[in-house]
C-alpha cells in the first residue's frame, strides 16, 4: 500500500518519538477513525475505495491536534495496521492449528488448539482498547454494532473467521468476543481419518453415501465438528450435481466449481433475505442439491421441502444426540397445518451423524416404514475428558433403506 509522503522532515534515530506515545497516538487515531469514517473502513476493506483516503484522515488528524513531532509515513503505517490486521490475535489467526479464540473479557483469552483449550498468554490493555478493537473487526467485515445493536455476528472471508461481539449494554461485565476459525484449505475425508474423527470404515460409507441421493443431517452440540465434516463430505460430492449452498455467514467455502453459494443479507430493507427466502428460491433454479450451513429457524420447512422434492439435502444443526433430532426440528417449525409434524420431518431425512468433541459418534440410518434408526456406526468411549474422547469405533450394521438399493444399482457396495 503506498503511503502518502509528509511534508514533515523524517526524524532520526536521536529524534525518534517515543514507542509509548506512538501507540496511544495510534489508538487515539484508529477510535477517531472508527467513529466517524465507518464507511470509509468498509470500503476500504471491500476495495471499493483508495486506501489513501485513509491516509489523509490519518495526516488531517495530526494537523488538527498539532503533533508535528510525529514521523507521518511511520504512523500511517502503524495505523494502518493496527486497523487492518487483527493486533496481538494475529499470530493466532494465522496458526492453522488454532480453531477458536474466546475473549470473555480484555485480560482473558483462552484459544483452542487442536482440540485442547488454553489461557492465552497475551491481553488487551484495557476495556477501552478491547471494545474498540471488536467495533473495528465489525465494522470492517460489514456489521454494526453499537448501544442500540449492541451484539453482531459477521465473517471474514480472508481468514475464514466467523465473529461474535457483544458489548454494553447487553454484556454486563464488559465486552465479549468469540472467534470461530476454518482452515483456509478443508479437510476432506483422509484428514479426518488420520485426525481420529472417523475410522477407514466410516469414511468408505460416508463416501458411498455422497455418491447417491442420501439426505443428511449433522447434528451436535457448537464445535463439535459439524462444519469441519460438511466441508469434508462437500468435496465428495459430483461435479456434475449443481449445488446451492445458504449460510448465514460464510463458513463452508467449497472448492469445487459446482456450488453455488449465497449468504443472508441484511444491510437494509430492501436487500433483506434470511436462509428461508434462499432456500425457497432455490426451488426455481434446477438445483440437484441443497445445503444449509446451520439450521437455526423457520427455514427448516423450506429444506424439508427440498427433501420432499427429490433434491439432494444437507445440514447441520444443534441437537443432543439422533433420537432427539427430529423433536429439535419440529420446534422449529412454523405454525402450518401439518397432521403429524414429525413424520413430516423424518420422512425427509435418511441419515443422521452425530457428533461430539470432534468425534462422530453416531452414523445412524432413518428408517422410514416405522421412523425408527438403523445405527451403522457407533463410537464406544473408554475414556472421556473435558476436552478429548478415546475409544473404538463400532460398525454394528449395514444400510437396509432404499439407500442401499441404490448403492447395489450403481455397484458401489
Amino acid at each position: 500500500m503506498s503511503l502518502i509522503r509528509s511534508h514533515h522532515v523524517k526524524l532520526d534515530d536521536h529524534n525518534a518519538y517515543d514507542q509509548r506515545i506512538s501507540i496511544d497516538v495510534i489508538k487515539e487515531i484508529a477510535t477517531y477513525i472508527i467513529n466517524k469514517h465507518a464507511s470509509l473502513i468498509v470500503d476500504i476493506e471491500t476495495k471499493h475505495a483508495n486506501p489513501q483516503l485513509l491516509d489523509k484522515e490519518i495526516i488531517q488528524y495530526l494537523d488538527e491536534t498539532n503533533q508535528y513531532q510525529m514521523n507521518r509515513d511511520e504512523v500511517i503505517s502503524d495505523v494502518l495496521n493496527y486497523m487492518f490486521g487483527y493486533g496481538i490475535l494475529q499470530s493466532y489467526i494465522d496458526d492453522q492449528n488454532i480453531t477458536d479464540i474466546d475473549i470473555c473479557r480484555y485480560d482473558f483469552i483462552i484459544i483452542k488448539k487442536q482440540g485442547y483449550k488454553e489461557i492465552a498468554p497475551i491481553h488487551f490493555v484495557d476495556e477501552l482498547e478491547f471494545t474498540n478493537f471488536c467495533k473495528l473487526i465489525v465494522i470492517r467485515n460489514g456489521g454494526v454494532i453499537n448501544e442500540h445493536d449492541c451484539h453482531a455476528r459477521v465473517a471474514d472471508s480472508r481468514y475464514r473467521l466467523r465473529i461474535n461481539v457483544t458489548i454494553a449494554p447487553r454484556n454486563v461485565l464488559g465486552t465479549s468476543m468469540t472467534i470461530r476459525k476454518h482452515r483456509l484449505e478443508a479437510y476432506d475425508l483422509n484428514d479426518l481419518v488420520q485426525q481420529n474423527m472417523l475410522d477407514v470404515k466410516s469414511k468408505v460409507l460416508l463416501k458411498q453415501l455422497m455418491q447417491i441421493s442420501s439426505r443428511i443431517l449433522i447434528v451436535g452440540k457448537g464445535a463439535s465438528g459439524k462444519t469441519t465434516l460438511l466441508r469434508a463430505l462437500l468435496k465428495e460430492i459430483p461435479l456434475t450435481e449443481r449445488f446451492l449452498i445458504c449460510e448465514s455467514e460464510s463458513e463452508l467455502y467449497p472448492e469445487n466449481p459446482n456450488f453455488i453459494v449465497q449468504k443472508v443479507q441484511n444491510h437494509n430493507e430492501k436487500t433483506k433475505t434470511d436462509l428461508k427466502q434462499l432456500v425457497r428460491d432455490g426451488l426455481t433454479m434446477s438445483l440437484d442439491g441443497y445445503c444449509v450451513g446451520e439450521l437455526i429457524g423457520n427455514e427448516v420447512y423450506e429444506f424439508l421441502k427440498a427433501g420432499y422434492t427429490d433434491h439432494r439435502i444437507l445440514g447441520t444443526l444443534h441437537a443432543l444426540g439422533v433420537e432427539e433430532t427430529f423433536p429439535r426440528m419440529v420446534s422449529m417449525l412454523e405454525d402450518r397445518q401439518i397432521n403429524d409434524r414429525e413424520k413430516f420431518v423424518s420422512k425427509a431425512v435418511d441419515i443422521i451423524i452425530y457428533m461430539k468433541k470432534f468425534k462422530v459418534m453416531s452414523i445412524s440410518e432413518v428408517i422410514h416404514d416405522d421412523d425408527s434408526f438403523n445405527e451403522l456406526v457407533s463410537f464406544d468411549i473408554k475414556l472421556e475428558t473435558a476436552q478429548r474422547l478415546e475409544g473404538t469405533f463400532m460398525h454394528k450394521s449395514s444400510l437396509k433403506s432404499v439407500l442401499h438399493d441404490e448403492l447395489k444399482r450403481r455397484c458401489l457396495c
